[in-house]
Protein backbone atom coordinates (compact mmCIF):
# COMPACT_ATOMS: atom_id res chain seq x y z
CA UNK A 1 0.00 0.00 0.00
CA UNK A 2 2.86 2.23 0.59
CA UNK A 3 3.82 2.07 -3.61
CA UNK A 4 0.43 2.82 -4.27
CA UNK A 5 0.27 5.77 -1.98
CA UNK A 6 3.35 6.75 -3.14
CA UNK A 7 3.11 6.67 -6.25
CA UNK A 8 0.22 8.46 -6.47
CA UNK A 9 1.50 11.34 -4.48
CA UNK A 10 4.26 11.27 -6.92
CA UNK A 11 1.47 11.94 -9.47
CA UNK A 12 -0.37 14.56 -8.08
CA UNK A 13 2.66 16.35 -7.08
CA UNK A 14 3.20 16.40 -10.48
CA UNK A 15 -0.20 17.89 -11.07
CA UNK A 16 0.22 20.35 -8.19
CA UNK A 17 3.65 21.91 -9.53
CA UNK A 18 2.02 21.99 -13.18
CA UNK A 19 -0.60 24.02 -11.74
CA UNK A 20 0.85 26.01 -9.00
CA UNK A 21 1.40 29.06 -11.08
CA UNK A 22 -1.49 29.47 -13.04
CA UNK A 23 -5.12 31.23 -12.83
CA UNK A 24 -6.58 27.68 -12.84
CA UNK A 25 -6.19 26.69 -9.05
CA UNK A 26 -8.66 23.45 -9.02
CA UNK A 27 -6.74 21.39 -10.01
CA UNK A 28 -3.81 22.63 -7.62
CA UNK A 29 -6.21 22.39 -4.89
CA UNK A 30 -7.43 18.66 -5.16
CA UNK A 31 -3.82 17.53 -6.37
CA UNK A 32 -2.59 19.34 -2.90
CA UNK A 33 -5.38 17.72 -0.85
CA UNK A 34 -4.69 14.26 -2.37
CA UNK A 35 -0.70 14.69 -1.54
CA UNK A 36 -1.80 15.30 1.79
CA UNK A 37 -4.29 12.10 2.62
CA UNK A 38 -1.75 9.80 0.62
CA UNK A 39 0.75 10.83 2.71
CA UNK A 40 -1.45 10.47 5.68
CA UNK A 41 -1.69 6.49 4.55
CA UNK A 42 2.21 6.56 4.25
CA UNK A 43 2.39 7.44 8.38
CA UNK A 44 -0.27 5.75 9.22
CA UNK A 45 1.19 2.22 7.88
CA UNK A 46 4.51 3.01 9.55
CA UNK A 47 3.07 3.41 12.98
CA UNK A 48 1.40 0.01 12.97
CA UNK A 49 -2.45 0.83 11.68
CA UNK A 50 -2.10 -1.56 9.28
CA UNK A 51 -5.83 -2.30 9.35
CA UNK A 52 -7.31 0.90 9.91
CA UNK A 53 -4.65 2.24 6.98
CA UNK A 54 -6.43 -0.01 4.41
CA UNK A 55 -10.35 0.88 4.95
CA UNK A 56 -9.01 4.40 5.31
CA UNK A 57 -6.93 3.96 1.63
CA UNK A 58 -10.45 2.32 0.01
CA UNK A 59 -12.67 4.82 1.23
CA UNK A 60 -10.38 8.15 0.60
CA UNK A 61 -9.69 6.97 -3.25
CA UNK A 62 -13.66 5.86 -3.33
CA UNK A 63 -14.21 9.33 -1.95
CA UNK A 64 -11.83 11.00 -4.06
CA UNK A 65 -12.44 9.39 -7.31
CA UNK A 66 -16.27 10.10 -6.81
CA UNK A 67 -15.67 13.76 -6.62
CA UNK A 68 -13.38 13.99 -9.35
CA UNK A 69 -16.62 12.14 -11.78
CA UNK A 70 -18.64 14.78 -10.21
CA UNK A 71 -16.84 17.93 -10.46
CA UNK A 72 -15.26 17.41 -13.37
CA UNK A 73 -19.16 16.73 -15.16
CA UNK A 74 -17.87 13.74 -17.39
CA UNK A 75 -17.76 9.91 -16.74
CA UNK A 76 -13.80 9.43 -17.85
CA UNK A 77 -13.10 12.52 -15.69
CA UNK A 78 -11.39 10.05 -12.71
CA UNK A 79 -9.09 7.99 -15.22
Amino acid sequence: MNGISISAGLIFLGFTLAYAFTDYRATFNESLVAILFYLFTIWLNKNGYFNFSRVYFVIFNGLLFFYYALAHVEPDAAE
